[in-house]
């Protein structure tokens, strides 16, 4: 196979991938994510998103494209539509959602070794992480931060329970 027609088909296969993988997450149901609790979970080298702040997430992570919103069901992460604990619920939910597709569209790209010469497969699984990492670490970044607030939003209810039945 000449080498554009392979430039070429790759291209086309990766934006499927990217495509049909979220596709695919924007019509998951929301239980299907609690197979997966091990890849959400926060590790003590992320040091609560402190890691991510080092690396200038703050800076960059507005200038990100989103894709959420682009399918029926599917739920744009740039904003936040509302303080309420199920609202940061569902928004943590949405987290989940992406960072797992941004996962799932690393993998498929082991098949590129296949018609590829190992250099041009290296050069696509390369890629690869190097456009879903960042996605992925401003969804686990931004779900700490809203873990955090679902945790003092439910404090605050339960401080305001106790509160009124005090004497």
């Amino acid at each position: 196979m000449n080498g554009i027609l392979l430039a070429v088909l790759n291209a086309c296969l990766l934006l499927f991938i990217q495509l049909g993988v979220s596709w695919l997450m924007s019509r998951a149901p929301s239980q299907y994510f609690n197979y997966f609790q091990w890849v959400f979970q926060k590790w003590k080298w992320e040091k609560d998103g402190k890691i991510y702040e080092h690396l200038g997430i703050k800076s960059w992570k507005d200038k990100l494209p989103d894709a959420g919103g682009w399918f029926k069901n599917g739920r744009s992460k740039k904003r936040l539509r509302g303080r309420s604990a199920e609202t940061l619920e569902q928004f943590i939910l949405e987290t989940k959602r992406g960072e797992l597709a941004h996962w799932l569209q690393i993998l498929p790209c082991l098949l590129f070794f296949l018609w590829n010469s190992v250099l041009g497969g290296w050069i696509i699984l390369i890629y690869a992480f190097a456009f879903n990492l960042p996605f992925i670490a401003v969804q686990r970044y931004n779900r700490m931060r809203l873990s955090r607030a679902l945790e003092r939003k439910k404090n605050e209810r339960m401080e305001n329970r106790v509160g009124l039945h005090k004497i």
